[in-house]
């Protein structure tokens, strides 16, 4: 009995230590870490918030910033970067920018039908 319990425990252990390490491998290996998926949606909100101002120009390096760390994080057919496309697609649309709106609606349209 004694043996079957040391043998589960040191399967145990070496599982929790496997997790352990990649834990602390995660950031080093490119996996997402959550404050940048964090730091896209303060992002996202600040650029929701210069956009009702109508600080439409102010919104867009933001919004391209919001738009890279998701693109990095979660890879270009997530929801989540169709939103930041989107995001980064209104400003162009009221500033009359539509050569790069229609590239950037084409590509939400896209990243959100892929992610279903």
């Amino acid at each position: 009995m004694c043996a079957r319990a040391d043998a589960r425990i040191g399967r145990v252990a070496r599982a929790f230590g496997l997790g352990v390490l990649v834990l602390l491998a995660a950031p080093h290996l490119g996996f997402p870490q959550q404050g940048d998926l964090e730091t896209a949606a303060r992002l996202d909100l600040q650029v929701g918030t210069l956009y009702r101002e109508g600080r439409y120009k102010e919104a867009l390096p933001i919004a391209e910033r919001s738009l890279a760390i998701r693109e990095k994080a979660l890879g270009p057919e997530h929801p989540y970067v169709a939103t930041s496309l989107y995001n980064l697609a209104v400003p162009y649309r009221d500033l009359g920018d539509y050569p790069k709106n229609t590239g950037r609606c084409i590509l939400c349209i896209l990243a959100l039908l892929v992610g279903k």
